[in-house]
């Protein structure tokens, strides 16, 4: 939606839908879902492409941004074989090791033969689709996000007010999760992280969003005994304040391309620990803008996780280096990208000058 926006500045008109609601059904009034189905399966992958096919029928459009792997999938049962409209995968994810062979590598050759350009987040991504038989044009471009959220933010604020929040002392470190609550993102790991932090007893686990493991974490930190120095917030639209309230975040995700949530922690100044997975090495700099260790070991992630909070001068480098960083990560400078890519896809073919 924010790609979305910024490309409506530059000249483009837009019409956003998504394939299915959210995670547990939830839905947001400005994006109309295709199906009703959550669950990307085969028969919601082609009920999506079928009502796509009316969508593109009613009006005349340049292009589709198919944002993921089941958007890709029902757009390419959707777009007419004759162009425009061109589609764009706009890859997010990489693919499971059952994608190249079987059924599944059957579904991914024909998305690559149906697909005019390709969006990779990271050189694996593009190595992918190549694999699968796509040789048209791969762009490197990276994630980003809007600025506006994030504009005006004082940590220092940020910090006392969610402090006060929980009704933790002012001193008490916290460290944050941000993210949906499934297997992909491994929240229960966050309480692991917390359990195994040295030298900080007082330290809090902040834990944001909803999703169906959410008992899993509460259990988790029960069994280990700091179920008193854990917070589950659930679901909350100020995202970038609690960033910027968090002394440190830390991912613990088991596949990734290039989390937004990432650049939204960079955008707060919040230091993040990450292991080495996907791109998130392109966004988080280990010992400039946080720390990335080699190892998911939880132990090993704990220990960094702990220098960022014994070292408040290094914590403050860390946190200036983020957002000086995260301007590379804006969204008014990808769009532009994103733009040129665009026109230069559809040539002469676009309308009064407009991408529709």
């Amino acid at each position: 939606m924010e790609l979305a926006a910024e490309l409506d500045r530059l000249g483009h008109v837009d019409e956003l839908v998504a394939v299915g609601p959210g995670h547990e059904g939830d839905r947001v009034p400005e994006l109309p879902t295709l199906t009703s189905s959550s669950e990307h399966g085969p028969l919601t992958l082609v009920r999506a492409g079928l009502a796509l096919r009316r969508v593109l029928r009613r009006t005349s459009y340049d292009l589709v941004v198919a944002h993921g792997a089941a958007a890709a999938a029902a757009a390419a049962l959707a777009a007419p074989r004759r162009r425009p409209p061109f589609v764009v995968w706009q890859r997010i994810l990489g693919l499971a090791d059952r994608s190249f062979s079987g059924p599944d590598a059957l579904l991914w050759r024909f998305v690559c033969r149906r697909v005019d350009a390709v969006v990779a987040l990271t050189p694996e991504m593009g190595d992918e689709v190549r694999r699968l038989g796509f040789d048209g044009p791969v762009w490197p471009l990276p994630n980003a996000r809007s600025t506006d959220r994030f504009d005006g933010l004082d940590r220092a604020t940020a910090a006392l007010t969610l402090r006060s929040e929980l009704g933790v002392p002012a001193t008490a470190p916290l460290v944050g999760f941000v993210g949906y609550l499934v297997d992909q993102k491994r929240p229960e790991r966050a309480v692991d992280v917390l359990s195994a932090l040295d030298g900080h007893p007082d330290a809090r686990l902040v834990v944001v969003g909803t999703g169906p493991l959410a008992g899993a974490v509460a259990a988790r930190a029960e069994r280990a005994g700091v179920a008193d120095r854990v917070h589950l917030l659930g679901h909350r639209d100020d995202v970038p304040m609690l960033l910027a309230g968090f002394d440190v975040f830390v991912l613990t995700s088991g596949d990734e391309g290039v989390p937004g949530v990432v650049i939204e922690a960079a955008m707060a100044g919040c230091p993040v620990v990450t292991h080495r997975l996907g791109g998130v090495a392109d966004v988080v700099v280990d010992g400039v803008t946080g720390r990335v260790v080699d190892d998911d070991d939880v132990q090993v992630v704990a220990a960094a996780v702990a220098e960022v909070l014994s070292d408040d001068a290094f914590a403050r480098q860390l946190s200036a280096a983020a957002l000086a960083r995260s301007e590379a990560f804006s969204m008014a400078a990808v769009a532009r990208r994103y733009d040129e890519r665009f026109r230069h896809l559809v040539g002469g073919e676009a309308q009064n000058d407009h991408v529709r």
